[in-house]
């Protein structure tokens, strides 16, 4: 069986995993999935080597894994390639009496479903709007790669260094180790789908790295320094924690909750707000949405982000009748966005000017720019006057993660 220690070192490996080690980045889809996930890939594994398992603990946590799976679909493919395992392990073909597989097709089953009955507006829109304008649009496969190729060194040299320890580890440890370095793996896959060059999708595979690399730590400590058992634990949870905080430093300077109410652009918004009404254009501090919260205010529209725009910025210079799909998809997201505007009438109005981290279509054809090509959006825009400019720091939201940088915003007040 597992030695206790072990168990020990994996789970606090874990926890400082999913909190220490991906920082801000908390409650990111990605981070509630591999905390669901995770207590089902364990059950997984034990099914794999016929270690004993309660059946109701493990319908338990195939039941919570395969919920979080449907944050994003892709993930499913893990638990169905432990599935495989088994099956190829055990040498038999009988997965579907397996609590695993049962879970996994019953609950995508009832997802499927309620979605039909109850949401037939993400199939038939917000889906189709996702795979048209988000999709295509704004892939950074080679900036992707980079990224992954950093988890694979990393796990590539525990591997090494645990294969060049040569002692008689516990089996059944050796195989835990196993386990968590073909996971770090397998939990790349769904980055290198979806292409976006964004740390937080890959912060399943950094827990399975880090759970990975830390079993090799252990294994160093017990047998180069000749350490007991304790001492080798204990040394082994210090180096974890040292480690996850070199990388992730505590960010001191970052807000806490009751800063966002007196940060400046909520300032801005009680100065000149007087419906609690207001909109950003475009935001790339990730400001906008907080002030509603913990000021009070109303965010004027149903997008929290302009998900589409880059899709139109992009394919700007194409002519109209070559692609006219995409001139539909403008129109109608225009026409949502002026619908936001008359009903919740934003008494401010936040414009970004171009900085030097902007891409080249963004300038030349800006958010504005694209909405004030409806002509009905153009009439309710000339019932603005610009009222004040302000300068965001970076920092004032962000600790001091993003250095010096600054975003300077044209403030539009609604005329009365």
């Amino acid at each position: 069986s597992i030695p206790k220690n072990i168990h020990w070192i994996v789970t606090i490996s874990y926890l400082i995993g999913c909190t220490i080690l991906i920082g801000k980045e908390m409650a990111q889809r990605e981070h509630l999935i591999i905390m669901g996930m995770f207590p089902m890939l364990l059950a997984q594994y034990a099914r794999i080597y016929n270690i004993e398992l309660p059946k109701i603990t493990y319908i338990v946590c195939c039941i919570l894994g395969s919920i979080v799976v449907l944050l994003k679909p892709h993930f499913g493919l893990i638990p169905v390639l432990l599935i495989m395992t088994r099956m190829w392990k055990q040498k038999t073909v009988k997965f579907w009496s397996e609590p695993d597989f049962q879970c996994l097709s019953i609950i995508t089953t009832l997802y499927i479903l309620v979605c039909i009955i109850f949401f037939q507006s993400y199939i038939t829109q917000i889906l189709p709007h996702v795979l048209s304008l988000y999709v295509p649009f704004g892939t950074n496969l080679s900036e992707t790669i980079n990224q992954s190729s950093i988890i694979l060194i990393i796990s590539a040299a525990s591997l090494i260094t645990f294969k060049m320890i040569d002692t008689e580890t516990n089996q059944e440890s050796e195989k835990l180790f196993y386990f968590f370095f073909a996971l770090s793996i397998l939990m790349l896959i769904p980055p290198l789908v979806q292409m976006r060059s964004f740390f937080y999708h890959l912060i399943p595979a950094i827990v399975c790295a880090f759970i990975a690399t830390i079993l090799t730590m252990h294994k160093f400590y017990s047998t180069v320094f000749n350490t007991n058992k304790t001492t080798a634990t204990i040394a082994t949870i210090l180096t974890a924690l040292m480690f996850a905080y070199t990388i992730n430093p505590i960010n001191t300077k970052y807000p806490q909750h009751d800063d966002f109410a007196s940060l400046p652009f909520t300032k801005a918004l009680k100065k000149h707000a007087k419906n609690q009404s207001y909109f950003v254009f475009w935001d790339n501090i990730g400001f906008s949405i907080a002030p509603a919260h913990y000021g009070n205010f109303n965010y004027a529209s149903r997008f929290p982000s302009l998900f589409f725009y880059p899709a139109f910025a992009i394919t700007h210079e194409t002519r109209k009748e070559e692609n006219k799909k995409m001139e539909t998809y403008k129109k109608e997201f225009q026409a949502m966005i002026r619908n936001d505007f008359k009903k919740h009438k934003p008494s401010l109005v936040a414009v970004p000017r171009p900085d030097e981290n902007w891409p080249e279509v963004f300038i030349t054809y800006s958010p504005l720019d694209y909405l004030l090509e409806d002509k009905e959006f153009t009439e309710i825009w000339n019932h603005y006057q610009l009222k004040e400019t302000i300068r965001l720091d970076h920092a004032d939201y962000h600790g001091n993660e993003h250095g010096q940088r600054h975003t300077t915003y044209d403030l539009f007040i609604l005329s009365e």
